[in-house]
Parts: structure tokens; C-alpha cells; sequence
């Protein structure tokens, strides 16, 4: 599977977790490519990146996000 892809599948099952503007707002405007170690995802800003890490990767990084055994 594709980063695009999987990206993809990821944002659609997001999108019915999360408030619309959050996902606009948050998720929709990173980047997925692949790399050595899975999937990695661009952030337009270090403040992006920041609140990603923070509210919504670690909560997801091993369960919702990784659902297709595909490191993150």
C-alpha cells in the first residue's frame, strides 16, 4: 500500500473520530511519505508538529493509526 494510500484510509477513520474543523485544521494538512522505518508525516510548522505530537499522535501512534502494521 501506498503512503497516499494508506494516508488516505487514515484520514477517513480519523474523520469519524474527530470534530470536522479538527481534522481541517490539524490532520488534513500533513504530508505522509515513506522512509527507512514506515510512514513519516510533514508538518507545515514546528507549532504543527508540536500539537500533533502532543494531542493526537501518541494517543493513536499504536492502536488506530498502526492499524495495518505499518510503523509510524
Amino acid at each position: 500500500m501506498t503512503p497516499p494510500v494508506f494516508w488516505d484510509g487514515v484520514v477517513r477513520r480519523l474523520g469519524e473520530e474527530m470534530q470536522p474543523f479538527v481534522l481541517e485544521a490539524w490532520v488534513r494538512p500533513l504530508i505522509a511519505e515513506t522512509s527507512d522505518n514506515g510512514l513519516r508525516l510533514l508538518c507545515p510548522s514546528v507549532l504543527h508538529r508540536e500539537r500533533i505530537n502532543k494531542r493526537y499522535l501518541s494517543d493513536r501512534k499504536s492502536t488506530r493509526l498502526n492499524s495495518s502494521h505499518t510503523s509510524i
